[in-house]
């Protein structure tokens, strides 16, 4: 940054700090849009060289804001949807360029094939580093074998003064026909079955991706008697090694921080003197993942100096962001004729900018009555009733002490949040545990109406009957009273916790989610490495 610009940064993120101690900040939609525009203005002045050094400087001012007020939990929320936006947008760039590399490879394949004896090889032909397979039994078995289907049959007569022949396994030579007379082989081979030579490769294969060997075959033997050093020539024996595709390394295998750019180093394939073809296929593909794992490193590093170059597209994102907390409540008022119908009351406590807009909203299409609890001591319900009376909306303010006596009469509650947990629980001004305790007696459904950016990847944090925060004790209990104020204890929660038991349905500028499924949105919505701040 430039010096001037950093300072005037560095004083921005220092007055939201101490604003946030000082409680100056109360509402969470304030505190997500002031923490929205600091990030907005501090990625479009930041200089990085990499993506994770920029994500670190993010979370390194996250953690300060967050540390002034942990009770806050909204500007935690913006910090971990603007890291996860940064993410996306890194992989969507890093998809287009891998689509590129791969267009590079294939040109680099054909140049390499074209320089080997003048023989040519089809990429489907090879296995794509990283994924090893066996070949499909039968395929490499030697024509002078009697599992090859090129294995031409002698005659009956050809095999009279012969008794050592060799016969798959299960089978007798009276109850072979002339044509599928088997051909004689020296005493000292053992006999074998497909289905052990199957076996045999795959165990192979699999203590190959182990690391190890020599264990088994070093002794001569498959670890279950079978004697690997006197097994048929052509098939068995040189030829075991020759059948298999090499393995990762994972020794050698590069770990990068660009994903899918993990370049694979493969071991070489065991060379056979009586299979040269197999071979110089080993060794040309040892070169084509040599010469990608190298060309992918190059373009990794060519890539990651160019991040500068995505900063207009990530600050547009968090632009998005700002956008997205500042009509939160015109988006939850979408379907607000869906939920509100003709004819009903409607109970709501305190002021909630959301629950205006999405009473305004159901109003414009429905006729309906609005009682407002006034909420003392902070008197918010005075407020929302103020505002909804201005728009035309039937309304009746009450004390909070009535709220019980009217639920008969109420046939919606409606309420704002303040945060909402992965368990379904929220906090929400005082006062409104009470209407929903009294709706659940009566079964009158609890509407919640919130933004999705409320929503924290956190389950109570504190007691069920306490608040989130606490405001000034001398609203209830004066000074002017002192004999009394040594013998009491006075609280003044700005909070309720509602557990989730307690709400039917969460209205969201997402659409409308139960209870029991906040945990999925807010899986979704924030990576896990940065849940804790």
């Amino acid at each position: 940054m430039d010096d001037q610009l950093e300072q005037s940064i560095n004083q921005s993120i220092d007055q939201l700090v101490l604003r946030l101690q000082r409680r100056e900040i109360t509402s969470s939609r304030h505190a997500a849009q002031e923490t929205a525009q600091l990030l907005y203005r501090f990625v479009g002045a930041a200089k990085f060289a990499s993506i994770e050094q920029l994500i670190g400087m993010i979370k390194t001012v996250g953690s300060r804001l967050v540390a002034a007020n942990p009770k806050q939990l909204a500007v935690g929320n913006i910090i971990r949807k603007v890291l996860r936006l940064i993410r996306e947008e890194y992989k969507v760039a890093c998809a287009g360029h891998l689509a590129s590399l791969h267009l590079d490879d294939d040109d680099m394949d054909t140049t390499d094939d074209s320089s080997d004896d003048g023989e040519d090889i089809k990429l489907a032909d090879v296995s794509i580093p990283g994924t090893p397979m066996p070949p499909t039994p039968g395929i490499h078995v030697p024509s002078n074998h009697f599992l090859s289907d090129a294995y031409q049959r002698p005659a009956s007569g050809q095999l009279a003064g012969n008794s050592g022949s060799f016969f798959p396994p299960g089978a007798a030579s009276s109850d072979l026909s002339p044509s599928h007379s088997p051909r004689p082989v020296p005493k000292s081979i053992h006999t074998a079955s497909l289905s052990t030579f199957v076996q045999m490769r795959h165990n192979k294969i699999q203590l190959e991706r182990a690391g190890s060997t020599t264990s088994v075959f070093a002794n001569g033997t498959d670890g279950t008697g079978f004697d690997l050093t006197t097994m048929t020539p052509g098939i068995f024996a040189s030829d075991l090694t020759s059948f298999f595709t090499p393995a990762i390394n994972s020794a050698q295998e590069q770990r990068t921080s660009f994903p899918g750019l993990t370049p694979h180093l493969h071991t070489a394939p065991t060379s056979n003197s009586n299979d040269m073809s197999s071979t110089k296929s080993g060794g040309r593909e040892l070169r084509r993942a040599q010469n990608q794992a190298v060309k992918q490193q190059q373009q990794y590093e060519a890539f990651n100096k160019k991040s500068m170059q995505m900063k207009p597209v990530l600050v547009d994102a968090i632009r998005e962001v700002v956008d997205e907390i500042e009509t939160t409540w015109e988006s939850c008022a979408k379907g607000a004729r869906e939920h509100v119908h003709s004819s009903e009351i409607i109970l709501t406590v305190g002021y909630s900018k959301t629950v205006e807009a999405f009473l305004k909203a159901a109003f414009k299409e429905r006729n309906f009555t609005v009682i407002v609890a006034e909420t003392a001591p902070s008197l918010l319900g005075r407020t929302m009733a103020k505002a909804l009376a201005k728009l035309g909306i039937p309304t009746i303010i009450v004390p909070d002490s009535n709220i019980y006596a009217l639920m008969p009469r109420v046939t919606k509650v409606l309420l704002g949040a303040h945060a909402v947990l992965a368990n379904g629980g929220f906090f929400t001004v005082s006062g409104a545990l009470v209407a929903a305790m009294a709706a659940r007696v009566h079964s009158t459904p609890v509407v919640v109406v919130a933004g999705q950016f409320k929503f924290a990847p956190a389950w109570n944090l504190h007691h069920d009957i306490a608040a989130l925060d606490f405001g000034d004790p001398s609203d209830i209990l004066g000074y002017e009273e002192g004999e009394l104020l040594d013998k009491v204890e006075v609280a003044n929660p700005f909070y309720d916790y509602v557990k989730p038991d307690l709400v039917n349905l969460f209205v969201t500028n997402e659409g409308d989610h139960a209870p029991s499924y906040i945990y999925k949105i807010i899986k979704e919505a924030y990576d896990d490495e940065d849940v804790e701040m």
